[in-house]
């Protein structure tokens, strides 16, 4: 085992030499894009992309084209990780539309606004059950379509959906 970490030691130190340094051979009043704050923050943003950690990714690519918006890749690449960091909160507001309905329900009684929550509450005291019908078949077909909103755009936002849509493997 210590003979395994010897080396590896003994690699990573031989390794260590052959890295060539950055900007050597550059003119000394270029700056090399690589040892820049900008191209520190791309090399961490790609990084990112490349380990699919879509909110550091953002992050640093935000800071990167802050400090170079002439460089096409920093906007290539954000644009990526922008469509891949919005998938997860795509379909958690799909899922959370019917607790915002339950939610707004407390509040309404709670506070005795005018609403669909205070008209259920009453409809339940008054044993108003057509009423209830009603109301709970106009919520049921809001949230259905504001799903099916958010499926359409999940639909233009993710490319694999497009795909598995005409008949490609995903």
């Amino acid at each position: 085992m210590r003979g395994v970490a010897a080396c590896a030691c003994a690699a990573f130190a031989f390794a260590s030499f052959l890295v060539v340094v950055p900007g050597s051979n550059a003119d000394p009043g270029e700056e090399d894009p690589r040892t820049s704050a900008a191209g520190s923050d791309y090399a961490a943003g790609r990084k990112a992309v490349e380990a699919k950690d879509w909110k550091s990714a953002v992050v640093r690519l935000n800071k990167a084209l802050l400090q170079d918006d002439r460089n096409p890749d920093i906007q290539n690449l954000l644009g990526y990780a922008y469509r891949n960091a919005s998938l997860p909160q795509l379909s958690g507001l799909a899922l959370s539309l019917g607790v915002v309905i339950g939610g707004n329900i407390v509040t309404e009684i709670a506070f005795n606004y005018p609403g669909l929550g205070n008209l259920i509450f009453k409809a339940i005291s008054n044993q108003d059950f057509f009423l209830l019908q009603g109301i709970f078949i106009f919520i049921v077909l809001g949230v259905l379509i504001a799903n099916f909103v958010i499926d359409l755009v999940f639909i233009s936002v993710d490319p694999r959906t497009r795909l598995s849509m005409q008949g490609a493997a995903a």
